[in-house]
């Protein structure tokens, strides 16, 4: 068995890069010099923040505008819980900002159970807005006293405070390799290639949306309590929409959904504006920048991070093209005589002979004035095959979005063995084993 595909190699080898990524990152904190100490660390927190980008635009394919917001939220409660003296330290006060900004993302997923697309892009990048107007106005605390956030003991130069950050960004991308290979992460790419086939399956796409908006946030507040312990004193201008759109943008640039582009993302997020500055061009052009390759990125349907990709494992490609896919057995001769064995598959009789499997009694589907179906009844026996034969515009989709539970609005009955799935929903009803298929394939990717 190759190395690879060996069960424990699989689990180990995400801290082997963990370990590797922290290791490189204390070279880099005593080898850098101080100016660029302060960039890397801007690199990490904006990596942090991407990295939760990714899961909520790249994995669950939703628009969020409000990523910086929810950074600032977790910067707020770290910032209280500074003042206040609260028991724990910094780490506790981040891991705790991380969990409010969670808590508010659920919030503010709650309209992309209904909303997708333009409209939850608008609704996102409003309450960004909303967010921004109200840090002006209260600030953060300690912030107008000059109360400095207090670093932990161990940490308190910029160059012990990076070790940190890294440290904090191996958790983060660990946290998320395993949460993609997870339920949550099917369910994630799920919802991005259909919801209805995500329901149809048996998956909920209101849990799906919801976890993937709360994780995103909880590492936007993460990355958040990072910036506030770098700058150590917060303000509003550091959390603006505008810089949450123009990180909406590098993270579909740069293919955040990858744990490696994310990062690649956050380099990108300090360097660009600093080749600008070195090149006497306004910073502010950067985000100009971003939204070239941005719109580069949506019209080619590719990323920059996929094709950086594509060019590292091409030659690894090449080396494995003409490799044999199947290979005989040391000790098979070359008459070897193929045996087939036949199996009849048995039916039980009780089965077939009892009550119909499923029943649909008086289904009437109306648009308006419009009938769909009209008093519709049949019984489906178990263990056998019924067909539903009509001409266009017969009605046959509208059946079977009725009793799937994609149509709740219809008069009648459909019961599933001896339960009634009346006001069930698609995701409850295939869960029970009543599940469909579409004519287009819909078939979550895995």
């Amino acid at each position: 068995m190759p190395l690879a595909d060996r069960p424990w190699f699989r689990v180990a080898w995400p801290f082997a890069v963990a370990v590797v990524g922290i290791g490189v990152g204390a070279l880099l904190s005593a080898a850098l010099p101080g100016y660029f100490v302060f960039l890397a660390i801007s690199a990490v927190t904006a990596a942090i923040a991407i990295l939760g980008l990714g899961i909520v635009t790249g994995s669950a394919g939703m628009i969020a505008l409000c990523q910086l917001t929810f950074a600032a939220v977790g910067a707020w409660i770290l910032s209280l819980l500074n003042v206040m003296q609260a028991p724990g330290g910094f780490l506790v006060w981040l891991v705790l900002g991380g969990l409010a900004a969670g808590l508010v993302g659920i919030l503010v997923g709650l309209p992309a159970l209904r909303l997708r697309g333009v409209n939850l892009a608008v609704v996102t990048l409003g309450f960004a807005a909303a967010a921004d107007v109200t840090l002006v106005q209260i600030q953060f605390p300690g912030s107008a006293d000059g109360i400095a956030i207090e670093r932990p003991a161990l940490f308190g130069s910029d160059r012990e405070y990076f070790f940190l950050s890294i440290v904090v960004l191996a958790v983060c991308g660990l946290a998320v390799f395993f949460l993609q290979r997870g339920r949550w992460g099917a369910s994630w790419k799920a919802v991005a290639f259909s919801e209805r086939g995500t329901a149809a399956a048996g998956q909920s796409v209101r849990a799906a949306k919801l976890t993937a908006f709360a994780v995103s946030a909880a590492l936007g507040g993460i990355s958040g309590g990072l910036l506030a312990g770098q700058a150590q004193l917060p303000f509003a201008s550091s959390f603006t929409p505008l810089q949450s759109l123009a990180l909406y943008v590098l993270a579909i640039m740069s293919g955040a959904h990858l744990i490696d582009m994310a990062i690649f993302g956050g380099l990108l997020w300090v360097l660009v504006p600093e080749l600008l500055k070195r090149w006497g061009v306004p910073q502010d052009w950067g985000f100009v920048v971003f939204g070239v390759l941005g719109v580069q990125a949506l019209t080619s349907g590719t990323n920059l991070g996929q094709g950086i990709r594509n060019l590292l494992y091409r030659r690894a490609d090449r080396r494995t093209k003409n490799a044999a896919l199947t290979a005989l057995p040391s000790d098979a001769g070359t008459d070897a005589t193929a045996i087939t064995t036949t199996t009849t598959a048995t039916v039980d009789e009780a089965a077939v002979d009892g009550a119909p499997v499923l029943t649909v009694d008086g289904l009437t589907v109306r648009f308006g004035a419009l009938t769909a179906l009209d008093a519709v009844s049949l019984q489906v026996p178990a263990a056998s095959i019924m067909g539903l034969i009509g001409p266009n515009g017969a009605g046959k989709s509208t059946f079977v979005d009725a009793i799937s539970g994609f149509l709740p609005q219809h008069e009648g009955r459909v019961v599933l063995g001896d339960r009634d799935l009346a006001r069930l929903s698609p995701t409850r009803r295939a869960r029970l084993g009543l599940r469909r298929t579409f004519q287009q394939d819909r078939v979550p990717r895995r």
